[in-house]
């Protein structure tokens, strides 16, 4: 099977890293090629074994249909995915969607990349008549636009319509979508799983101080306010925590509640803001951590790589109960209530600091389930049988199907010429 495999590839792409640990794996049974925009000589790109080829203009895309299928990588970020989109619209294949909402991407590519924002305005009208109001309002503020309901009005009907397949990495994404055609949940993959060690940070041990770690941009999805809420109004856990928080720092906005908050409280030696850091710093910080605090809620991840990354490790990892986190095994991860999150949080330091939670069995647990689900084997047989399936399964039983009906009504030869027309849309001239 040829595979012509879409992405952003730039090394500070997420989905890129992504990209580049599925092809890798795909590769070991199919001819897999990667086609990333040309956005600059000077931009670093992931280095891998598979075939990339640059391109600067979907014009170039002359040979797709020398390809049994695209498959097209999509993100809520229009910088990203805006060109590929392009490609989709005209050489419909299998998209991956790697986020809940992509509402925020649809905006950039009607406002900026196409330079037409009324058609954002018709689709709002042609999905959401009832809501589009309250849309464009909510998007006055940041705080109210990050707090929207973006998983329910996503727009992802419109970007993943006249696909053939959908890919997603949870339940949970596939129960928020509304798409005529056929889709597979599979497990996202981590990649290098055989080099990735558990992490035995037990600083916990013979140590009165815990410590904890968000990693990412610092915002407010991701509720660090929360954690030095509850570490200021509980002097007793403080005094035993060491918290550190990594990531950029560019909303200026939130970080700044972050830092009063903890002046308020008088957490300088109990908190730390990082901001962006070197790999080997975060390397180090994440190996002395002993609990990732990953609350990210509202929940617009169709897949955590984040939260996937500190299971293989074998991470203690504190999550709200939501979307795609709720669907790891309690006994694998510490799960908080989104709509009380400063209690439930409480609540859980209290428990991890009375021993009562063991942090030492959600490790060994944690990283057995990463371990079983989040492997190269598991990707590769479900994503190539899903590919096989739609490329050649379904056109087939369709033409099948299509002639059965017929054959019955037609001349010898407009059989044939049915036969030959079907044939040439199936697998080309």
């Amino acid at each position: 099977m040829r595979i012509a495999w879409f992405t952003p590839f730039e090394k500070e792409s997420a989905i890129g890293k992504y990209s580049k640990h599925a092809c890798e794996a795909l590769s070991k049974v199919a001819d897999v090629e990667i086609f990333a925009y040309e956005t600059g000589p000077e931009v670093e790109m992931h280095e891998t074994s598979v075939i990339v080829n640059r391109y600067k203009a979907t014009y170039e895309l002359t040979y797709l249909d020398c390809y049994d299928v695209c498959v097209y990588n999509m993100g809520d970020n229009g910088n990203y995915h805006s060109v590929i989109y392009d490609v989709m619209l005209s050489n419909p294949g299998v998209v991956i969607a790697h986020d809940v909402c992509l509402h925020n991407f649809v905006i950039a590519y009607w406002y900026i990349h196409r330079n037409n924002p009324s058609e954002y305005d018709k689709l709002l009208e042609k999905y959401y008549p009832e809501k589009k109001d309250e849309i464009i309002a909510a998007q006055n503020s940041v705080v109210t636009w990050g707090n929207f309901d973006l998983a329910t009005y996503s727009l992802a009907e419109e970007v993943l319509s006249n696909q053939k397949g959908v890919i997603v990495h949870s339940e949970y994404h596939k129960s928020k979508l509304d798409v005529d055609a056929p889709i597979l949940v599979v497990p996202l993959i981590y990649g290098c799983q055989s080099k990735s060690k558990e992490n035995k940070s037990n600083s916990t041990e013979g140590n009165d101080i815990i410590r904890m770690i968000t990693v990412g941009h610092v915002n407010p999805n991701k509720h660090s306010d929360y954690v030095i809420e509850v570490l200021g109004k509980n002097p007793d856990i403080a005094k035993q925590v060491k918290y550190t928080i990594v990531g950029s720092i560019e909303n200026k906005r939130y970080v700044a509640l972050l830092r009063q908050r903890i002046a308020h409280y008088g957490l300088k030696d109990s908190v730390s803001i990082l901001g962006s850091v070197s790999d080997e710093i975060l390397k180090e910080e994440y190996d002395k951590a002993d609990i990732v605090t990953n609350l990210r809620y509202p929940a617009f991840e169709g897949g955590s790589a984040s939260l996937c990354e500190q299971l293989m490790s074998g991470k203690v990892t504190i999550v709200c109960d939501t979307g795609v986190y709720s669907e790891v095994p309690d006994e694998c991860v510490i799960k908080v209530n989104p709509m009380s999150i400063d209690i439930s949080l409480a609540n859980v330091y209290h428990d991890i600091l009375s021993g009562k939670i063991e942090l030492g069995s959600i490790r060994a647990k944690a990283r057995e389930y990463a371990l079983e689900h989040h492997t190269d084997s598991n990707y590769r047989q479900k994503v190539v049988s899903f590919l096989e399936q739609v490329c050649f399964e379904g056109p087939m039983r369709e033409l099948l199907t299509a002639l059965d009906e017929d054959v019955t009504c037609l001349s010898n030869s407009d059989l044939n010429q049915r036969l030959c027309n079907q044939i040439e849309l199936l697998f080309g001239k």
